[in-house]
């Protein structure tokens, strides 16, 4: 039976440790984390303070949560410790698979994007991998909290990490502008909130970006927003931001690459 190390139990960590125990209350699963908190952090699974302290196999499956910056020292210190870590799931912002075969052991790696949706089993991970048993692997994992999408190409996980990762700020950001605009219209705090939220529960359920043209009468309300949308670039400030996020991706795997 495959036993899970989650390294790393920041947000992701942590939700994709609960995930691991949702999917199956069997499941052998320990947690590693150096500066997890003494209070106020209730885990359904065994956490440890160092790598030192697992004796892996080469059925062990681990899913890296490290900040990108963290790698090198983490692999110096699996490197000390471990000789055969098993298979390896990256859900690291730009980290390649050619950059983690390079700091770690591991001959059988993916790369994952899921966002912190999991919890409500609302995020759609992608994920690229060349193994066929680790890509069944971890499309098990991630179907428990979303739907999973396997990428062909590499280069897809970097979009999907502006996307899918980061995109749900975005998306939070704008929301929270309508809530400001909300309030100083002098709108209850509470109905701002439930506006917000009806217009975002909306957008959501709306698959077809074609809605956008349903939606927006001549001369009327939406046409007036989406002119002003227009004026400020709006479309252009998006594209921006998301190759902003792609860059950045392929910034810090060169950086770690070559640190």
């Amino acid at each position: 039976m495959t036993r899970f190390i989650v390294i790393g139990l920041g947000n992701m960590g942590r939700q994709i440790g609960n995930l691991l125990k949702h999917c199956s209350p069997n499941n052998n699963i320990i947690g590693v984390e150096k500066n997890l908190p003494k209070t106020g952090v209730n885990l359904p699974f065994t956490v440890v303070d160092s790598i030192s302290k697992i004796k892996f196999t080469p059925n062990d499956c681990s899913i890296l949560c490290i900040k990108p910056q963290d790698l090198h020292s983490f692999s110096n210190e699996i490197y000390s410790n471990v000789k055969d870590p098993g298979s390896l799931i990256s859900v690291l912002a730009g980290v390649s698979t050619d950059t983690l075969g390079q700091f770690l052991p591991h001959t059988r790696l993916c790369r994952a994007m899921p966002n912190l949706a999991m919890d409500k089993g609302e995020s759609d991970t992608a994920f690229y991998t060349n193994d066929k048993a680790l890509g069944e692997l971890t499309n098990t994992i991630f179907s428990h909290g979303g739907s999973p999408i396997k990428v062909g190409n590499e280069t897809d996980i970097d979009v999907a990490t502006a996307i899918i990762g980061s995109g749900p700020a975005f998306i939070l950001k704008l929301c929270k502008g309508m809530n400001a605009e909300a309030s100083l219209q002098n709108v209850p705090t509470h109905l701002a909130s439930q506006f917000v939220l009806a217009s975002l529960k909306a957008a959501a359920s709306m698959e077809d970006l074609g809605k956008i043209s349903q939606i927006t009468s001549k001369g009327g309300t939406t046409e007036a927003g989406i002119n002003i949308l227009n004026r400020y670039g709006f479309d252009n400030i998006i594209k921006s931001t998301i190759r902003t996020c792609i860059s950045r991706s392929h910034e810090l795997d060169h950086k770690i690459r070559n640190s």
